[in-house]
């Protein structure tokens, strides 16, 4: 917790998604009412792909 800022929308996103009842839900949140570019987006779904594997330790 103490990485994210308050009123964080990217932590908002990720709790909300343990919550949403539906899909439409999640697509009504903040963080995807954005206007993302395509090039934004390839570099986060790089970074989740990457970081996800197992063994991957986050480091300060």
């Amino acid at each position: 917790m103490e990485r994210w800022p308050p009123g964080c929308k990217a932590f908002d996103f990720l709790a909300t998604i343990q919550v949403a009842r539906s899909i439409d839900e999640l697509l009504e949140h903040p963080l995807l009412r954005l206007a993302w570019q395509k090039e934004d987006l390839k570099w986060m779904v790089a970074l989740a792909a990457v970081s996800s594997h197992r063994g991957f330790r986050y480091r300060e």
